[in-house]
């Protein structure tokens, strides 16, 4: 089973291409969006087929906080980033 990770923040100009370039290769999509990211970033990938969202507060500065708390929320073998 392959995963794709994302973690975003205000990314709704390039989010939706992204999504659809990998939908039919992947067994599942997770979203991390950062509790500061405009409002539309989270609706484009809530609204995405089978896909899960999650916020996340960024209390640092340090994306590798944010990046394994989507990989915790992952179930594929295989994760992409």
């Amino acid at each position: 089973m392959i995963t794709a990770l994302y973690i975003l923040r205000d990314s709704e100009k390039t989010i939706l291409d992204s999504l659809n370039s990998v939908k039919d290769k992947v067994d599942e999509i997770i979203c991390v969006v950062d509790t500061r990211s405009n409002v539309e970033t989270f609706n484009l990938c809530y609204y995405f087929p089978n896909t899960k969202v999650y916020y996340y507060e960024w209390l640092t500065q340090n994306y590798s906080d944010a990046r394994n708390y989507g990989i915790s929320k992952c179930t594929g073998d295989f994760i992409l980033t």
